[in-house]
C-alpha cells in the first residue's frame, strides 16, 4: 500500500514544544507508515493540543462538525490530558512520536483535508466554533499564538469585533467603548468565536466602514483583569521574566505600581515571587502585570535561577538570537540521539 499524505497541526503549545514538534515531524518521516506534513490550521488530520489551551473546545467543536482533526494531548508532568484523547508525554521522544503517528494513521480512513464529503466553512459562509473559554485573555493568547491569517469574529452580547491573528489588529467600524470592553472582559466570559469563510472575510475587508485598530490596548486590559490566579500557558511559575521593551503607558491603562514593576523587569529578571515582594504588590497584581506584558509580546522568559549558571552569564547571552532557541535545539538533539539509539 502506498503511504498516504497526512497532516498535523499544533494547538496552544509553547514555542519550545511547537518548534520541537515541527522539527521532529521532518526528521521522523522516513520511519513512519505514512508521510506527515505540518499544516497551520484546523483542517488538519491531527491536532496536537496543550490540554490547558483555551482553543481546545474550538478544536473539538470543529472536529464534531467536520470529522477532523483528531485531538491528541501533549501532556507535561503534573497535567491531565483532555478527556477522551490519546496522550503523547512530554518531553517528547522520537520513538514515542513515531508510535503516536503510526497509531493515529491506522485509525484514519482518509485524509480529512482531502475529503470532499466533509462540510467546509467556505461552503456555509462561516465556521462557527463556539465555546466557553476560561477568559477572554486566555482565548486571545491561544488565538494569537496560532498566527493564523484567517478572519475570526468574536461575539459577546451586544459586542462584535473581528480579528486577524497574524496581523494583530482588530477590525472595527469604530473604537470600542468602555462598556464594550467591560462586556468582553467579564467573568465568566460569554463569548462565541467564529472563523469566517474566505468569501465572507473578503467582503468584510472590502467594507469601507471597517478600520484596523491595534490589539495591544485590549490585550493589556485582558491580561490585567483576566485570570489573576494563574499565569498564562507557556509562562512557568518558577521562571524569571524580563521586559523586551517598555510598555507604552501613554496608551495603556495603568497604575503607579505598573511603573515600578516595569522598572524592575527592565533592570533584571525576576520570578513571580521576587516581583511581588520587591515591588510590594500582591501576587495577583504581579501575575496580572506579567500576563498583560505576555499578551502584548513584551515579556521574555528565562530559566529559574537554580538552573542558570550565573545571572551575569544568562543576562549576557539572553538577547542573542541563538539563545531563544537554545533549549529547543537541545531537545531536538536529544530526540535525534534517542532516534539513532533506537534504530
Amino acid at each position: 500500500m502506498m503511504p498516504r499524505e497526512l497532516t498535523l497541526t499544533t494547538i496552544g503549545l509553547s514555542l519550545h514544544d511547537d518548534l520541537l514538534i515541527k522539527s521532529l515531524l521532518q526528521i521522523v518521516n522516513a520511519r513512519t507508515r505514512d508521510r506527515w506534513h505540518f499544516r497551520d490550521d484546523m483542517e488538519s488530520d491531527v491536532a496536537l493540543c496543550d490540554p490547558e489551551s483555551a482553543l481546545v473546545p474550538l478544536v473539538q467543536k470543529h472536529a464534531q462538525r467536520n470529522g477532523s482533526p483528531r485531538c491528541i494531548s501533549l501532556v507535561h508532568e503534573g497535567l491531565e490530558p483532555i478527556r477522551g484523547t490519546s496522550v503523547l508525554a512530554a518531553p517528547v521522544r522520537a520513538a514515542d512520536f513515531i508510535a503516536m503517528l503510526d497509531s493515529v494513521s491506522s485509525g484514519l480512513t482518509t485524509s480529512a483535508h482531502a475529503s470532499s464529503a466533509s462540510p467546509r466553512g467556505d461552503a456555509i459562509g462561516t465556521n462557527s466554533i463556539s465555546s466557553q473559554p476560561p477568559s477572554f485573555g486566555l482565548l486571545m493568547h491561544d488565538l494569537f499564538a496560532q498566527a493564523s491569517n484567517d478572519v475570526y469574529r468574536i461575539d459577546s452580547a451586544n459586542v462584535t469585533l473581528h480579528v486577524i491573528p497574524a496581523t494583530r489588529v482588530w477590525l472595527l467600524v469604530q473604537p470600542l467603548e468602555e462598556d464594550d470592553i467591560t462586556q468582553l472582559l467579564r467573568s465568566p466570559p460569554d463569548l462565541t468565536l467564529t472563523r469566517l469563510s474566505r468569501d465572507h472575510a473578503q467582503r468584510l475587508l472590502a467594507d469601507d466602514r471597517i478600520n484596523p485598530y491595534p490589539v495591544e490596548s485590549l490585550l493589556w486590559r485582558a491580561g490585567l483583569q483576566g485570570a489573576q490566579d494563574r499565569l498564562l500557558p507557556g509562562l512557568p511559575h518558577d521562571a524569571r521574566f524580563a521586559l523586551r521593551r517598555w510598555p507604552d503607558f501613554g496608551r495603556l491603562k495603568h497604575e503607579q505600581a505598573h511603573f515600578r514593576m516595569a522598572a524592575l523587569l527592565t533592570r533584571a529578571p525576576h520570578d513571580l515571587d521576587e516581583l511581588a515582594n520587591t515591588s510590594a504588590q500582591t501576587h495577583e497584581l504581579a501575575r496580572g502585570f506579567i500576563n498583560a506584558c505576555a499578551l502584548c509580546d513584551l515579556i521574555t522568559v528565562r530559566p529559574p535561577a537554580s538552573r542558570a549558571t550565573t545571572v551575569s552569564a544568562t543576562a549576557a547571552s539572553f538577547d542573542r538570537p541563538s539563545s531563544r532557541y537554545a533549549g529547543i535545539f537541545r531537545s531536538i538533539r536529544g530526540a535525534l540521539g534517542f532516534l539513532q539509539s533506537s534504530g
